[in-house]
C-alpha cells in the first residue's frame, strides 16, 4: 500500500521508562521524579528522543528521496505539505493567560528545576495545521468528484 506524504505524520514523543526496583518507597520516588521531571531527566528524555529521530531520519530518508531536518528541535511532529517540503510541527500550548505567565516568567524557569510546562502541549492545535491541509485535501477531492 502506497500513502502519498502529505497524509504522512511523524511523532517523536519525550519517552522515560519507569525502573521498578520492589521497594515502595523507591517506586514512590520514581513517580515523584517522573511527575515533577527535574531537569536532569528531562535532559536524558530529550538526549533520547533526538537519538530516536536521528536513527528515524537515516532509515526513512531512502524510503522517502528527500532529505528530513538535520534536527529535530522542540518540534514533536513532522508532516509533508503538498509541495513534498517537510515541515516541524511545534508544540502549542493551550491557555493563554499560562502561555503568558510561563513567558513572563521564563528566565525563571530556566532556573527552576521542573519542566512540566515543556511536556504539557495542546495536541490540537498542534496538529491543526496538518488536520486543515488533510480538509483541504478532502475538499478539493469532492469538488473535484462533483465536477466528473
Amino acid at each position: 500500500m502506497v500513502v502519498e506524504r502529505a497524509r504522512l505524520l511523524f511523532f517523536f514523543p519525550y519517552a522515560s521508562i519507569p525502573h521498578r526496583s520492589g521497594s515502595r518507597i523507591a517506586d514512590f520516588w520514581e513517580f515523584i521524579a517522573r511527575w515533577n521531571l527535574p531537569r536532569r531527566r528531562y535532559n536524558q528524555m530529550n538526549a533520547e528522543r533526538r537519538e530516536r529521530y536521528r536513527e528515524c531520519r537515516d532509515r526513512v530518508a531512502s524510503q522517502l528521496n528527500c532529505p528530513l531536518p538535520e534536527e529535530l528541535g522542540d518540534a514533536l511532529f513532522l508532516d509533508f505539505l503538498p509541495d513534498g517540503k517537510v515541515r516541524r510541527l511545534d508544540p502549542r500550548h493551550n491557555s493563554r493567560w499560562k502561555s503568558y505567565a510561563f513567558g513572563v516568567a521564563n528566565p525563571l524557569v530556566d532556573y527552576w528545576p521542573f519542566r512540566l510546562s515543556r511536556l504539557r502541549f495542546d495536541m490540537r492545535g498542534t496538529l491543526r495545521p496538518f488536520l486543515a491541509k488533510l480538509h483541504a485535501e478532502a475538499e478539493a477531492g469532492a469538488h473535484y468528484d462533483a465536477r466528473s
